[in-house]
């Protein structure tokens, strides 16, 4: 049988172009899993800062107490206070995608990147906006806040 070298080159072309396409799929996939775990860590950070909240509540009967203010989380470690004692860390409290300048996440769920911000707190309650990139488990992608009761998506 004899090969044609242009049967040959259709051959390499063809192996070529699919050998591409795995890779493609291969970036792709590492990239898209990049996300999900960054989103993944959003919703633990969400979850230990309920738990600390829930600390200073059940110590204090409160969350004032946590002498937290609207703005960013991380701006809380700059007084001593309650939520830094349950919380040691909160001076690194920040989205994973963080830089130094960020703006504080918002209802209005605008900026591509944001830090977690504290937008409500008050005797029975509080509220912290955050937003998820990709979406994970069972959060969509989407803004989000977490209150005394959880973490519920933002309806727009």
């Amino acid at each position: 049988m004899k090969i044609c070298k242009n049967n040959l080159f259709q051959y390499y072309f063809v192996i070529g172009v699919v050998v591409i396409v795995l890779i493609a799929l291969g970036v792709w996939s590492v990239v898209n899993l990049g996300y999900k775990a960054k989103d993944a860590e959003r919703i633990s950070d969400m979850n230990v800062l309920k738990i600390a909240m829930s600390i200073i509540h059940k110590e204090t009967g409160d969350y004032l107490s946590s002498s937290c203010t609207n703005g960013l989380v991380s701006d809380c470690s700059k007084v001593v206070n309650k939520l830094v004692e349950e919380l040691p860390v909160l001076e690194d409290f920040h989205d994973p995608d963080y830089r130094k300048g960020d703006l504080p996440c918002s209802a209005e769920c605008s900026a591509e990147v944001c830090d977690y911000a504290f937008v409500d707190v008050s005797e029975d309650d509080y509220k912290v906006y955050f937003k998820l990139r990709k979406g994970v488990l069972d959060y969509e992608v989407g803004c989000y806040q977490l209150t005394s009761q959880g973490i519920a998506k933002i309806n727009k």
